[in-house]
């Protein structure tokens, strides 16, 4: 009977260490993904919520798709902050253009815009050169503002407007002059385009009968006053214009078709007492 309980009590450790081996012979691997898991993937849903984990530092990175605003948001640490939003209304478009495919509006410091773009707060435009196409657009060129290829402002610290003042030249009261000639002429050059300018001339006229004054510019009439007095007696007249003029040469010149009869130099000849002209450049 002891030959018997040692025979088997030899085999069960025999196969006991068998059975242990064929164990030793393979590997077994469990791998854990704490907190969360990791890898590669075709796709990720989230499930829509809208009322997340409170975010603290506990719980920042914490992302989650909020079902109301459709948004993905994520915790800093302090609160959540979207990291794609609309839906993914924002858009790549070549290597430097980003586009927004919404088809309502864009606020900047404005919850509610009313327009494609509404921007509360001040707008820095930095000076650069002037688009190829200035239609529909705004623009800082060298301290100017532009719409459309205007200027909407002045630029600042330019300084005050180019001022052109002009006396009666000639003599005589009323000197003797031509028809049809030159009373008062100014010239100035314009380094741009698009430049406001004010023109005013006033003389006086000694006549008998109609006496016109014609203001032009660039040989275009901008302006006439006609005057009238049955008999020989001074009357004064104003002409004046306000336009856009652009980059180059200009003249600027009075005249009358009636002869002899415009014009009174004060005393002394440059008074300005009785006639100028002024060209106010505002460039």
């Amino acid at each position: 009977m002891k030959r018997f309980v040692t025979i088997m009590s030899i085999t069960v450790i025999f196969v006991s260490c068998l059975f242990l081996l064929s164990f030793a012979a393979d590997e077994i691997t469990i791998t854990t993904y704490y907190p969360s898991p990791y890898g590669s993937y075709r796709e990720l849903q989230l499930y829509p919520q809208s009322s997340p984990t409170a975010c603290g530092s506990a719980t920042e990175g914490t992302m989650y798709y909020h079902s109301a605003a459709k948004e993905v948001r994520v915790c800093n640490g302090s609160s959540y902050t979207t990291i794609s939003g609309g839906g993914g209304f924002w858009s790549a478009v070549g290597t430097n253009n980003i586009v927004n495919t919404n088809s309502g509006n864009v606020g900047i410091g404005d919850t509610t815009p009313e327009e494609k773009l509404d921007i509360d707060g001040r707008v820095h435009i930095s000076s650069t050169t002037a688009p190829s196409s200035t239609t529909d657009k705004l623009y800082n060129l060298g301290g100017t503002l532009y719409w459309a290829g205007n200027p909407v402002g002045i630029a600042s610290g330019g300084g005050p407007p180019r001022v052109i003042h002009t006396y009666d030249p000639v003599a005589g009261c009323p000197p003797a002059r031509a028809a049809n000639t030159n009373l008062f002429t100014q010239t100035f050059t314009l380094s741009r385009d698009n430049v406001p300018v004010y023109i005013s001339a006033n003389l006086i006229r000694y006549f008998n009968g109609r006496a016109d004054l014609i203001l032009y510019v660039d040989g275009v009439i901008r302006d006439r006053a006609l005057t009238y007095s049955p008999t020989l007696q001074w009357v004064d007249a104003q002409v004046q214009w306000v336009g856009i003029l652009n980059a180059g040469n200009h003249t600027v010149a009075l005249q009358s078709p009636q002869a002899n009869c415009w014009g009174c130099p004060g005393s002394p000849a440059t008074d300005n007492g009785w006639g100028s002209m002024n060209s106010i450049i505002f460039e």
